[in-house]
């Protein structure tokens, strides 16, 4: 089941992928212990600088920034930090 933060979180992650490092989020899923969040990238297809275009990068996210996030409505610095690594991707 989607909680209202995972669904929030997943919209915002993908939207700043796209628009900041031309990938979308393949999938999000909690780890078994629930301490982080599993998120895989791939490029899109509209970017031609990817060396691969089946690519993909995954990424973990501690659940505390991302309900921090949630309740600032905004990606915590630690996320967007994260997200740098997805310049590999373009």
């Amino acid at each position: 089941m989607t909680t209202l933060t995972e669904e929030w979180f997943f919209k915002e992650l993908d939207s700043t992928a796209r628009r900041q490092y031309r990938c979308f989020v393949a999938e999000m899923f909690l780890r078994a212990d629930q301490s982080k969040y599993f998120v895989c990238f791939r490029p899109t297809k509209n970017n031609q600088g990817a060396a691969d275009p089946y690519a993909c990068r995954y990424l973990q996210i501690d659940l505390e920034d991302v309900e921090a996030a949630f309740k600032d409505k905004k990606l915590t610095s630690a996320i967007t930090k994260n997200l740098e690594e997805l310049e590999t991707l373009s």
